[in-house]
């Protein structure tokens, strides 16, 4: 059988201004990218490195412009010159 772990979120989080702003920028793929995100956080101890953002879009150039968007565009991560997280 599969473990499989929970984390709790905030299920008005979609109502928050930074990801309406995501959303109307970048669509549902703004937002699924940023819960994307959010769990690969959970999993790995609270943090991501930046350099790791092209490994993140499996080498994908276009999706790894993306994914540095969200991550530092729309106020939903903090970062400093190697890594990123949320708060």
């Amino acid at each position: 059988m599969k473990t499989t772990y929970y984390f709790p979120h905030d299920y008005h989080a979609r109502h928050d201004p930074k990801l309406e702003r995501l959303f109307l920028k970048l669509g549902y793929e703004g937002v699924g990218i940023y819960w994307c995100l959010i769990e690969m956080l959970y999993e790995q101890g609270g943090y991501l490195l930046l350099e790791d953002l092209t490994l993140y879009a499996r080498g994908d150039k276009d999706l790894s412009e993306r994914l540095a968007n969200v991550v530092g565009a729309f106020d939903l991560f903090k970062t400093d010159k190697t890594r990123f997280w949320s708060e």
